[in-house]
């Protein structure tokens, strides 16, 4: 049976504290609760919480003060924060400070234990993988919180908007690493939102990811093929004003597939017969902070790249079956795919076949046997210049 998880209470009125202390020993949290900040900052080191629930305007150290001297010690970077306010002007502030969540002070019982679930279900962020903040916008509510779980989940810091007019403001307060968007806004069109965006600086080149969503009510309806085209042409409108890529349908299961080169460091998808260059492959670039996934034919990994959308792909020449040109060529005339970089890496390593790639649209070539620490920068300069 696994220890409770421990919280740190931090608030000022006795009677709101005593609330929030029954609801969290009820629902099985070990709890230590204190009235200012200075005594909060005392008992981290003691007790070690996993959780700190703290007053925005404690004594003594307000939640502004205690928080950066958290993340300034060496016990900070684990522990997480969420903040009790008044104003959700506050809560702005807070997040940008790298609070996990800010709720106010008349809130419910079930949606306090809800938000302190949520954050102490989120992991730590994967060494070496990149710390991402992503903006969720669309019209749903029960869809971007399974969203915002998923993302949480894999140490990405989230927020999201359900109005079109507020995602401007939103954005220039949360500054994204990447935004979700759902097709279809109701009081603005998805499409205005990221000509808007376009045309600011600070957001030309962050990542804009659009998705369609059905209520399980309209997924049972015998024309949601219908639906789905109808979906489409707002989704063009999208990628015509900038947007980066289509997620298609919001499928639990796929949805971090789909986003794990713009989350995390990269996918790659590696296709070569030899197994010894898969393992040497995987080890390297793991060790990195790529996620690698392996094929041994060109059907198969072709499939693969189909399915997960990868950064980049590593491609062998001499395959059974479905050989390396002939893959190259099947990738660079399919318009959902040839926008993905190509590095060849074989053991064929005359001038004629170096040049067959180049003019298959191959975007660099590597003979075997190859340097890692070589195959890494190349790799990162080619990632690099598409962003």
């Amino acid at each position: 049976m696994s220890e409770p998880k421990k919280i740190l209470l931090v608030e000022q009125e006795e009677k709101l504290q005593n609330v929030l202390l029954q609801w969290l020993e009820s629902s099985g949290y070990r709890v230590k609760a204190v009235s200012d900040g200075e005594a909060a900052y005392t008992q981290i080191e003691h007790f070690f919480p996993e959780l700190i629930i703290m007053d925005a305007l404690a004594p003594r150290l307000d939640g502004m003060q205690l928080l950066k001297k958290i993340k300034g010690s060496p016990f900070g970077p684990p522990v997480k924060i969420l903040i009790l306010g008044d104003r959700q002007k506050m809560g702005e502030i807070f997040d940008l400070l790298g609070a996990q969540g800010f709720l106010s002070k008349t809130v419910q019982e079930s949606a306090f234990l809800e938000e302190v679930r949520r954050i102490l279900s989120v992991r730590a962020p994967v060494k070496n993988h990149v710390y991402k903040r992503v903006l969720i916008i669309g019209r749903h509510e029960e869809c971007i919180q399974r969203m915002r779980t998923q993302l949480d989940a894999e140490g990405c810091h989230t927020d999201f908007v359900l109005f079109g007019e507020q995602v401007i403001s939103k954005a220039v307060l949360f500054l994204p690493n990447v935004i979700i968007m759902e097709s279809r806004m109701i009081d603005m069109s998805s499409s205005s939102i990221v000509h808007i965006l376009r045309q600011m600086p600070q957001f030309r080149k962050v990542p804009i990811l659009i998705f369609n969503y059905f209520l399980p009510a309209e997924m049972q309806n015998s024309s949601i093929q219908q639906e789905e085209l109808a979906m489409s042409l707002y989704v063009r409108a999208c990628l015509d004003e900038g947007a980066t890529e289509s997620l298609g349908r919001y499928q639990p299961d796929l949805f971090l597939e789909r986003l794990e080169k713009y989350i995390k460091r990269g996918s790659i998808v590696a296709i070569d017969d030899d197994e010894s260059t898969i393992r040497l492959l995987k080890k390297g670039l793991e060790n990195n902070g790529y996620k690698v996934l392996a094929a041994r034919d060109g059907h198969s990994g072709l499939e693969l790249i189909r399915r997960v959308n990868p950064s980049l792909v590593l491609l062998d020449v001499v395959m059974p079956g479905t050989d390396g040109f002939q893959l190259l060529g099947i990738l660079k005339n399919d318009p959902l795919l040839r926008r993905i970089p190509v590095i060849m890496l074989t053991v064929k390593n005359a001038e004629v076949d170096v040049q067959t790639a180049l003019d298959l649209g191959a975007d660099d070539y590597m003979t075997k046997p190859f340097h890692m620490n070589l195959c890494l920068k190349r790799i990162e300069m080619i990632l690099e210049s598409g962003r």
